[in-house]
């Protein structure tokens, strides 16, 4: 694959900045498995997972798991807002990992998600990256750190 190749799926196609920096650095035999092989992209992996770790928009320090209703699993990716019921209320949270089953102990709690508010991520796995490093210097809640990272009315 060309380079010119690749200018022209980033201007088809919407392509997270690191992911163009990685293929404009790429030896030339290696782009189209970068870009055609999905086995090797972390980003957004929907394998139907069951389980949505969340981090909500308020000031709590830890993350919560939700299941994932049947009619989201398709649709459901890691950095999308999601409307999560949350002492007896509903807000706004950030999908930080999609998992198989949940961690031990959380099984009998689990809630399901109330809606998916996006119909793409507004956050890719490094910004949430950045996001979790800044919650973890600054001992700020993550979820706050990433809807202060996202424009004005977004969130």
């Amino acid at each position: 694959m060309e380079r010119s190749e690749i200018a022209a799926i980033g201007s088809s196609y919407p392509l997270p900045p690191s992911l163009l920096s990685l293929l404009k650095d790429a030896p030339l035999g290696t782009l189209s498995s970068l870009v055609f092989d999905k086995s090797t992209s972390k980003d957004n992996v929907r394998s139907m997972k069951e389980i949505v770790e969340v981090a909500i928009g308020l000031p709590v320090s830890k993350t919560f798991h939700y299941r994932i209703p049947e009619r989201m699993r398709e649709s459901v990716q890691v950095g999308m807002r999601v409307l999560v019921p949350f002492k007896g209320r509903k807000v706004t949270g950030f999908t930080l990992d999609l998992l198989d089953h949940p961690p031990p102990g959380v099984e009998e709690k689990l809630k399901d998600l109330e809606d998916l508010l996006d119909e793409a991520p507004l956050v890719d796995r490094s910004m949430l990256h950045f996001c979790r490093w800044i919650s973890d210097y600054y001992l700020h809640p993550l979820g706050e750190v990433i809807k202060t990272s996202l424009p004005r009315g977004c969130t």
